[in-house]
């Protein structure tokens, strides 16, 4: 599994390892691990060549929202979810061949990332009835306070069908810091709180839950440095969440960049305007008309035969994506 580096560091230089997440192993027979369980995932991303996984929580089963790391997805659209599946009467199956055999896989669409945060928010058609959601806490731990855990660890140089998941750890919150780095996994620099653990942390459980006591969200896995773990502080999370439920206003003018996978890019332009109004203006000038209602971006340009909605996933109030046709279209406001 591939290691990422940090360039520079503020308070907290952070070694972010995509997929993190080992510490002193937690009961797996205790009632913070059946809480972590019970919401828990593990995500697979693939480019057709290698594959990153990492680990992911379902924060919202109402709007079907899964939160992961943004360094697990990456620039992909969409993901392969699979959640805990057990044994007739009995345990977890932590083996992942079993999950790969049986293709319990669900595919989730990436809707919105903040680079700054490295946190990326995906939706499921649907949630399984056995899978519940965890509740964001409303008051941080303190230095010294147990956090659980869930996280696909110890799995480096294994092929996909060799992975043991859902290994349940716990540590003690050290601090609480402000980290800022620039992340060569993502290309952009991360800005966030985040929580310091006491135990480290390595590869197979990025984007991992922890709770406190109570069996409420505190943090999100996200990487180590010189013998500490890190996750991003839950507030940072809850002011993702809070961004995506309100609608994305797209009117205003666009730089829209495209490219279909190892071809150089082209750009074009195109203006939305109040009232669903279009302008696409590559070589020539084409009016059209749109609809957004959450993330579905609906397209219509009669004069270049385009009618489709799409799945857009916004990185913040500047910038949203969207893949059609193996194309990947990139627009940032003027």
């Amino acid at each position: 599994m591939q290691r990422f580096l940090f360039s520079r560091f503020t308070l907290a230089l952070v070694l972010t390892i995509g997929l993190t997440f080992h510490a002193n192993p937690a009961r797996a027979d205790g009632e913070p691990y059946d809480k972590l369980l019970s919401s828990t995932a593990w995500v697979v991303t693939s480019d057709g060549k290698q594959f990153m996984t990492g680990t992911g929580c379902v924060i919202d089963c109402e709007r079907k929202l899964l939160v992961t790391c943004l360094h697990v997805v990456k620039d992909h659209p969409e993901a392969s979810v699979y959640f805990p599946i057990y044994q007739r009467r009995g345990p977890v199956v932590k083996d992942a061949k079993e999950y790969l055999v049986r293709r319990s896989d669900m595919i989730a669409r990436v809707v919105a990332t903040d680079s700054r945060r490295d946190l990326a928010i995906l939706r499921l058609d649907h949630i399984p009835s056995d899978v519940s959601a965890l509740e964001l806490a409303q008051d941080g731990p303190k230095p010294g306070q147990t956090v659980y855990g869930i996280g696909n660890t110890g799995n480096e140089g294994k092929a996909l069908e060799q992975f043991s998941l859902w290994k349940a750890y716990e540590s003690k919150v050290t601090r609480m810091v402000f980290s800022t780095q620039f992340m060569k996994n993502t290309g952009r620099t991360m800005d966030t709180w985040a929580l310091e653990l006491e135990t480290p942390i390595h590869p197979g459980g990025s984007g991992g839950p922890l709770i406190d006591g109570d069996g409420k969200l505190v943090g999100m896995a996200y990487g180590a440095h010189e013998d500490k773990g890190y996750s991003v502080h839950f507030d940072e999370l809850r002011m993702l969440l809070d961004r995506l439920k309100k609608p994305m206003d797209v009117a205003g003018e666009w730089t829209v960049r495209f490219s279909a996978k190892d071809k150089e890019p082209s750009f074009m332009k195109v203006n939305f305007y109040e009232g669903g109004t279009l302008e696409w203006i590559s070589d020539k000038k084409h009016l059209g008309a749109f609809e957004l209602k959450d993330d579905q971006l609906n397209l219509m340009v009669p004069g270049l035969n385009i009618e489709e909605t799409v799945t857009i996933t916004r990185h913040d109030e500047t910038r949203f994506t969207f893949q059609s046709a193996d194309v990947l279209f990139t627009f940032s406001r003027r």
